[in-house]
């Protein structure tokens, strides 16, 4: 064993099971979190201590019975199709659901069992990809797997915004499940002996046809975003005064600023709102709001035809959303010498929490929180006005003007985890059906013609996260 570890056969392979299961194992990873989410702090990490240790054990069961089954005739060449089909998944644009109340599990057994039982359901395509990538070592297999699964459950949301903010890592991972399914192709027991060219070259064929069937259907698929649709009909129901009438949400700094000298409202929301109206070949006139709860409210006057608001259930009650098109974190801003280090440490009892009256943030806390207490003010910003004025504990809200507010006050810092994911999308009243599709049409074109990238690198907001092209229900 210690002179395989000195091959760089054993190392390049290790990194090849490794980068999978980070690849393929990162969603698994916001389910692990999400089961441990009501735990309180200490028994949180004895639940991902426990259910790393149970994962990795299941894991690496179920891995040996695969290549068992991977020296039976055939077996290769389906192992194969199935890894083009799993490397070809990654590049198609899709959209997933978890239900969070249904995970998260208030006793310590409850999450370790959540946790084993999720990464098995959601490691069927981890458990064939490794197989093939360790060329029947077992020995390889636990080595990765004991190496990468901590990375996983601990890292899970960094991995998931490296992603996020970098697709190539998710492109070049694609091409490395191509490469090992036609490796893994070619060397199955039903065919004659080849030379050893011939494995390099299968797993060239792989990574190729996976990138090129993958990127093509992700095309082929974002094109279909442009539907036909009757113009005036959509004129007259999305833009029924013949202007279109925009609410502008200023409480939240990431979508919408106002320059303070001009008076000019900026940002991806204005962006976005100016390219429908000219889509549509109408006016838009902006109504600027401090709050997105008044944003809410305005829809009962009939004030708008289009917001920019976060998805809430509260809100669709009334509001028909779009798909997403960029997610923030929502996290706390506290005292320098706060005890609390962590976002879930905060649902204690005596714990005072500042929210901006109406935010998606205050509508998620208020349905998650079982013992702290919110404290509520008009807007985001008199919320962390009140933080200070009052002694409360923390401040919730979007985290990058919380970071510029801790930046400029010394005595504050912003937590490095996020209570929330906060998925921004347009927004129309209910009841217009026509305009909703045809926002939900016009939302697909601007992420995949990379309008969304641009209005918000345009308006400096370079760290937020634009939302991957979907063409899911929301």
């Amino acid at each position: 064993m210690v002179e395989l570890l000195n091959t760089p056969a054993f190392w390049l392979a290790v990194a090849q099971i490794i980068a999978i299961d980070i690849l393929l194992g990162a969603d698994n990873a916001v389910v692990i979190a999400l089961a441990c989410r009501k735990l309180p702090e200490i028994q949180r990490n004895r639940a991902m201590i426990g259910g790393a240790l149970g994962a990795i054990a299941l894991r690496i069961a179920m891995i040996f019975f695969a290549l068992q089954l991977l020296e039976l005739p055939y077996l290769k060449l389906f192992g194969g199709a199935l890894l083009l089909w799993i490397g070809i998944k990654l590049l198609v644009p899709g959209e997933e659901h978890v239900d969070e109340k249904r995970l998260a599990s208030p006793r310590l057994f409850g999450a370790i069992k959540t946790i084993i039982i999720a990464d098995a359901v959601m490691s069927l395509d981890n458990v064939v990809a490794v197989a093939g990538a360790s060329h029947g070592r077992l020995d390889l297999v636990v080595f990765g797997i004991v190496i990468s699964i901590p990375i996983i459950i601990w890292g899970s949301k960094g991995l998931l915004h490296l992603m996020q903010r970098f697709p190539l890592i998710v492109t070049l991972g694609a091409a490395l499940l191509g490469w090992i399914a036609g490796s893994m192709a070619i060397s199955d027991f039903s065919l004659p002996a080849l030379p050893v060219w011939s494995t390099y070259a299968a797993g060239l064929v792989g990574a190729v046809v996976v990138l090129a069937v993958g990127k093509g259907l992700s095309a082929r698929s974002r094109f279909t975003c442009d539907r036909p649709f009757d113009s005036a009909a959509v004129r007259s129901e999305l833009a029924p005064t013949a202007e279109l009438r925009v609410a502008i949400n200023l409480g939240n700094p990431v979508l919408a600023q106002r320059n303070p000298l001009t008076g000019e409202l900026t940002g991806v929301s204005v962006a976005l709102a100016h390219a429908l109206a000219k889509d549509i070949g109408v006016p838009a006139r902006l109504t600027p709001y401090d709050a997105a709860g008044k944003v809410f409210a305005a829809l009962d006057n009939d004030e708008w035809d289009l917001a920019f608001l976060a998805i809430e259930p509260v809100r669709a009650e009334k509001i028909a959303f779009s798909t997403p098109y960029v997610s923030i974190d929502g996290t706390y801003l506290v005292r320098h010498d706060s005890p609390y280090q962590q976002a879930s440490a905060l649902d204690t009892q005596g714990c005072r929490i500042a929210v901006g009256q109406g935010a998606a943030y205050d509508l998620f806390l208020s349905r998650t929180l079982q013992h702290a207490q919110l404290h509520r003010s008009p807007t985001s910003s008199s919320a962390v006005e009140a933080f200070l004025e009052f002694g409360l504990e923390a401040a919730a809200g979007v985290r990058q003007p919380l970071e510029r507010f801790a930046a400029s006050n010394p005595g504050l810092r912003v937590l490095s985890d996020n209570f929330t994911e906060i998925r921004q999308a347009m927004a129309v009243p209910r009841r217009r059906a026509l305009a909703a599709a045809y926002v939900q049409d016009f939302i697909c074109r601007a992420l995949a013609q990379g309008w969304v990238s641009k209005g918000l690198i345009e308006s400096g907001q370079r760290d937020a996260r634009v939302t991957p092209l979907s063409h899911g229900k929301v």
